[in-house]
């Protein structure tokens, strides 16, 4: 039974690795995209890069680094508009692809 289930994990960690393979392979190279893709991506983008960015710019100018978590909110609101918008651009496009799990 231990061999079965170690076999079972190899398998479901192989597919894993796989699918993502696919999706990576479907935006690179076909410029196509899971549903929210780009929402996903850019609100990472937006919390760390922007949200951080802006944070700190504004601790620094009112003087107190506390309001770098300010930022951080506002960063991930910046990232959902933008990623949003390129998502429905990709969907009016046709390059958008769902799968039922």
């Amino acid at each position: 039974m231990h061999a079965e289930s170690t076999h079972v994990k190899i398998a479901c960690k192989n597919l894993q690795k796989a699918n993502l393979a696919l999706q990576q392979s479907l935006v690179k190279n076909d410029k196509l995209f899971r549903k929210n893709y780009n929402r996903d991506v850019w609100i990472a983008l937006g919390v760390g890069g922007i949200g951080v960015g802006l944070g700190a710019a504004l601790g620094s100018a009112l003087g107190s680094m506390a309001y770098i978590g300010l930022g951080m909110p506002l960063g991930m609101l910046i990232g959902i508009l933008i990623g949003r918008s390129m998502d429905q651009k990709a969907e009016k496009e046709g390059r958008v692809y769902s799968i039922n799990s």
